[in-house]
């Protein structure tokens, strides 16, 4: 069994990551910024207050990764201690789903030893995107909410 959980320095420093999901949104925050900016002439209040929030999410929002997929592991890195990290092999899936509630979002992996990693998500498109392509016909339909 290789999936465990280990220190986040002794990750593989060569590790080659496909996708990473952060917390900060850095899309939203880039858009609001230029789009501030690109309507400020015309809507003066508006475009200060989206330049305002862009600027203040750069700068004030947190920025942490919940989890990365590789080809060969997908590590999770939401563990009460910041310094730990769940590296999860594809191979030793047995099951996933994502489950979407109204007040949050869930991602529940289930190992060939019997633990379950369980790790609260967002972005279902690419989560499901990359584990469908790399634990096939692994994952469990759910029905809607828990």
């Amino acid at each position: 069994m290789n999936s465990k959980v280990i220190k986040v320095y002794n990750l593989p420093k060569d590790k080659s990551i496909l996708y990473r999901l952060e917390v900060k949104p850095f899309f939203i925050l880039t858009a609001s910024f230029i789009i501030g900016i690109m309507i400020i002439y015309s809507f003066t209040s508006l475009g200060i207050i989206l330049i305002g929030t862009g600027l203040f999410g750069f700068f004030f929002m947190p920025s942490k990764v919940l989890l990365e997929f590789t080809d060969e592991y997908l590590i999770l890195y939401n563990r009460a201690s910041k310094n730990d990290c769940v590296i999860v092999y594809y191979n030793e899936i047995v099951t996933w789903q994502y489950l979407k509630t109204a007040k949050e979002d869930w991602l529940i992996i289930d190992l060939e030893d019997g633990r379950v990693e369980k790790l609260e998500c967002f972005n279902r498109f690419m989560v499901c995107k990359y584990l469908n392509e790399f634990a096939k016909d692994k994952q469990i339909k759910a029905k809607r909410g828990l």
